[in-house]
């Protein structure tokens, strides 16, 4: 988790997370469609690159804003509210279905019994996530193509241009925080051929930063999201504290009865995403996730479910949302673009729908689930 938060926080400061996203704006038409499809594929291409949600929005919410001034669209009409919605999803919806697409992955991986966690490379979590992800992939394009205004506009490349130009030619930073990002990326794909501790991998990309000169104290000290990095840290150790203390069997003795009540695997998986839903009314997206992988994934065995499905249950569910106030993604998307790309009633109806289709995507994950020995 340090590693690839450190290497993101290198890609934020030399420049190289804005220039990906203008780069995925110059291969696609400067039309409405167009550009809604290259935020939301462009945002899906680097959610595995770039593990942190927040800053994987904060870095396309300039972009979103400008690209809805460019195409001409009013304040919170349909045509800027697909764009703002193509940032978000395209950058947080398919998080869970790469490991290192958000950093609470990790700790589902920690949270899993060792002989597991070997199955769960990079490569094995990917191929388990999959059908989810295409679901929930093609399930937001159907959203947004809804969005889509009646009239169409096409977008001046003054925009790009002008940013391009701010940030000129590669510089040393950039280079090198491709070299580590290289590295990190190909240490995850080779993973279970070479069985390297996936931990070495995230601190070799880390040295190749810090050994090239790119990261320094400064970035090292400010940039990185330390207190998610520590709050990981506690509650990945909070796990061995419920268990001494006997939570678990206090979670058990909860849930086990209802389990076995609901009998069927269709019935749990909906009730854990009922509960994900009543738990997100409740508390912010961060302290939610955090609290229900903690107690739920070690006692997955007894919902007659691998922690992995329950830990990707969990996750998914935490990145949909019903009252857009409760999203922090969506506030820091709000503020960053002072609020004049979508209006509330939007947010919650895409909110309302994105939900739906992430329970469709889990129950049709659930029968490849059975079939490779997970459910």
């Amino acid at each position: 988790a340090l590693g690839a938060l450190g290497i993101s926080s290198l890609m934020a400061a030399s420049g190289r997370r804005c220039r990906l996203a203008l780069l995925r704006l110059r291969v696609v038409p400067p039309t409405h469609r167009g550009q809604v499809a290259a935020l939301l594929v462009g945002g899906v291409v680097l959610t595995p690159v770039v593990p942190t949600v927040f800053g994987r929005v904060a870095t396309v919410a300039p972009v979103a804003r400008e690209l809805s001034q460019a195409l001409g669209y009013p304040r919170a009409s349909r045509g800027s509210a697909a764009i703002a919605f193509a940032a978000v999803l395209g950058n947080t919806i398919l998080g869970p279905v790469f490991l290192t697409g958000v950093v609470t992955n990790f700790l589902i991986l920690a949270l899993l019994p060792v002989a597991q966690q070997t199955r769960f490379g990079w490569v094995g979590w990917l191929i388990a996530g999959a059908p989810a992800g295409l679901v929930l992939l093609l399930g937001s394009a159907l959203l947004l193509s809804a969005l889509q205004p009646r009239s169409g506009s096409r977008a001046s490349s003054v925009v790009r241009q002008s940013q391009e130009q701010s940030l000129g030619r590669l510089s040393r930073p950039e280079l090198v925080s491709l070299l580590a990002l290289g590295v990190f990326v190909i240490g995850l794909l080779l993973q279970q051929l070479i069985r390297l501790d996936i931990a070495v991998i995230g601190m070799v990309g880390l040295l190749v930063a810090i050994g090239g000169g790119a990261l320094d104290r400064q970035t090292f000290r400010t940039g990185i999201d330390w207190a998610t990095l520590i709050s990981f840290g506690v509650l990945l150790g909070a796990g061995g504290v419920l268990r001494a203390g006997g939570v678990d069997r206090w979670i058990e003795g909860g849930i086990l009865p209802i389990a076995r009540s609901l009998g069927d695997p269709v019935l749990v998986i909906l009730a854990l995403m009922l509960l994900g839903v009543v738990v997100r009314l409740v508390l912010p997206m961060v302290p939610a996730a955090f609290l229900l992988l903690v107690t739920l994934v070690p006692a997955a065995p007894q919902l007659g479910l691998s922690g992995w499905v329950v830990g990707f249950v969990t996750s998914v569910v935490m990145l949909t949302w019903i009252l857009p106030r409760q999203y922090e993604v969506l506030r820091m998307f709000r503020e960053i673009t002072d609020g004049e790309m979508f209006s509330e009633r939007q947010a919650v109806a895409v909110g309302l729908t994105i939900t739906v289709i992430a329970v469709l995507a889990l129950l049709i994950s659930l029968p490849y689930w059975r079939a490779i020995g997970m459910a």
